[in-house]
């Protein structure tokens, strides 16, 4: 694979990323942390059913041989997807209640500054790459992020459609900021995998890209789970949780199926890419 078909193939996963997110605009009134835990629910069945069709091309040597080679590399990720998957949940209520460019301003700052740094040091930088030019990419991409969402926001206020979304409901406080950079902190969850545990040229003892989604994909619904049901139990809204499965709600499983395709699939088709430009340039790509 060349350089540019990865690049490229960057530029897609970014957009895949970017479109799921939309999706939380047409849940209603359903819990928006249980619109998350359906799309981790779908996450590993859609990963271990593309497992199922292309293990054969994509991890010759199989899967089971490359958890029994590096058991220890297989906990962190199950941990690391744990934590992503709970950092995301997160972000999703922080996201709901102050506005969908304030959050987004101060969690692709605190999550691209913080992959940029976690990757460069981790994964290695390819040769001729440099940490700096890495850094300031970085940058102009948050500004680019916040410069597309705002517009949209003052679009949407235009034409008389501005929503909860776009337009923070309350006045972010302190506390509030602080609690959103520890929650992109905790989405540095991935990228941390990824250096760590991904095989490339760096590095080359790891995991091959389906072997390390498919054992995200089962952390990330474990740490869904564990974060979902508490939650809605304490806020009273434990019994919607299995709502979307009664007559006329299917529409949010639907959802919840594409936003995983699109979350996770374009995880799978970043560790794919990354190891070819590199993944400390393809973290802050996919993040902003």
């Amino acid at each position: 694979m060349t350089t540019t078909t990865a690049l490229l193939g960057m530029i897609l996963v970014t957009f895949m990323w970017g479109s799921w997110f939309q999706t939380i605009k047409h849940i209603g009134d359903y819990p928006i942390i249980g619109y998350t835990f359906w799309l981790y629910f779908f996450s590993p069945v859609t990963i271990w059913i593309a497992i199922l069709f292309l293990k054969n091309d994509m991890v010759p040597e199989g899967i089971g041989t490359e958890l029994l080679r590096y058991p220890d590399k297989a906990v962190l990720v199950l941990l690391c997807g744990m934590i992503f998957a709970v950092g995301m949940q997160l972000q999703m209520i922080y996201m709901q209640r102050l506005g969908m460019i304030l959050t987004t301003s101060i969690c692709a700052t605190s999550n691209v500054l913080g992959s940029t740094f976690i990757t460069s040091f981790l994964a290695g930088l390819p040769k001729g790459a440099s940490f700096v030019k890495i850094l300031i990419a970085s940058v102009l991409l948050i500004l680019a992020t916040i410069v597309c969402q705002t517009a949209g926001s003052q679009r949407n206020q235009d034409v008389g459609k501005g929503g909860e979304q776009d337009n923070p409901p309350v006045q972010a406080k302190l506390w509030d900021i602080l609690i959103l950079i520890g929650t992109s902190l905790m989405l540095t969850s991935f990228p941390l995998a990824m250096s760590l545990t991904l095989r490339s040229d760096l590095r080359p003892e790891g995991f091959s890209s389906l072997t390390l989604m498919g054992i995200l994909s089962v952390g990330a619904f474990l740490g869904a789970l564990a974060f979902t049901v508490p939650y809605l139990k304490k806020n009273g809204t434990l019994h919607r949780l299995m709502e979307p499965w009664k007559k006329g709600r299917a529409k949010i499983l639907l959802l919840a199926l594409i936003s995983s395709i699109c979350h996770f699939g374009g995880n799978v088709l970043q560790s794919i890419f990354a190891p070819v430009i590199g993944v400390a340039i393809a973290s802050p790509m996919g993040v902003a």
